[in-house]
């Protein structure tokens, strides 16, 4: 008579034990990749959001805000970042009349769409004004009178110079909304309520860039010239926006000179702040071909 066996053998167990860690240890990767990736999309959405109320900013203004710009409040002449600018347009408008109405009490909470979920730092910050994406201020401008040229870049200082509106008429009659960078992410940028500073909210191309001027060149979340640059925790890659709403991802192993030409919105009259020399344009035409590494 033939009898049930009541228990595993230990070799049973061990065997199961050790099917369920491989599991286990393929599934993990897995898992992490799908997070990396939902992650990425996300901060790519609301870099678009953003993209949109640049877009519905420039519609009711006629021009671009500037990555610092001087507004009108009776007497006062409040000086604020782009940042702030857009809340209106992104219904933070109780953050913003902090900073633009008497008694100028500015409250700089934490703004979720102004934040990369792939950010651990800035995503894990409870009520700092952190910030994870930065516009196209073309080159850095002179620092001793701030000094800028039109054709580098989109975001200018109009406190020192008003009359550095951008508008997206002026780029599309140059070197087109599809090829010309909006906004992208940046490590080291913020606080979102940083109105002084270009290299805080912005991102700028150098003509000599150093290792750590490159897309992702560096790690070193301190802000300054050298990495006000594009930068992200995704793989290989940052997201950017283009001036014609279109969102993407972009290599870190494209060519600077190609970077430095989606910077310009106008490349043959962009100029050297400094020492007012020429950009040296990239050696063919560009297409979208050439960011598709």
């Amino acid at each position: 008579m033939k009898t049930l066996r009541e228990a595993f053998t230990l070799v049973e167990i061990l065997v199961v034990i050790i099917i369920i860690g491989l599991l286990v240890g393929i599934s993990i990767p897995a898992v992490n990749s799908v997070r990396r990736s939902a992650r990425q999309t996300e901060c790519l959405d609301r870099m678009r959001q953003l993209g949109r109320a640049i877009q519905s900013y420039e519609g009711s203004k006629n021009h671009y805000p500037g990555w610092r710009d001087t507004l009108r409040v009776g007497s006062a002449r409040p000086t604020v970042s782009w940042c702030i600018l857009l809340l209106p347009e992104l219904d933070r408008r109780d953050v913003y009349d902090t900073f633009v109405k008497p008694p100028f009490s500015p409250q700089a909470p934490k703004i979720d769409v102004l934040v990369c979920p792939a950010d651990p730092d800035k995503r894990d910050a409870s009520a700092q004004p952190v910030l994870s994406y930065v516009v196209n201020a073309g080159m850095p401008d002179q620092p001793n009178t701030g000094r800028d040229y039109k054709a580098n870049g989109i975001f200018h200082d109009l406190v020192r110079q008003p009359a550095l509106k951008m508008t997206s008429r002026y780029i599309a009659q140059g070197d087109g909304l599809a090829l010309t960078l909006l906004l992208s992410e940046n490590l080291a940028a913020g606080p979102y309520s940083q109105g002084q500073a270009e290299f805080f909210t912005t991102m700028v191309f150098l003509l000599n860039p150093s290792a750590e001027s490159w897309i992702n060149g560096s790690e070193n979340r301190s802000p300054a010239y050298p990495r006000a640059r594009p930068s992200s925790f995704h793989v290989e890659g940052v997201n950017v926006v283009f001036a014609n709403g279109n969102g993407r991802f972009l290599s870190e192993k494209i060519d600077y000179r190609v970077y430095r030409e989606l910077m310009t919105p106008r490349k043959d009259q962009a100029r050297d702040p400094i020492s007012n020399n020429p950009v040296p344009p990239f050696p063919q035409k560009l297409t979208p071909a050439d960011l598709d590494l």
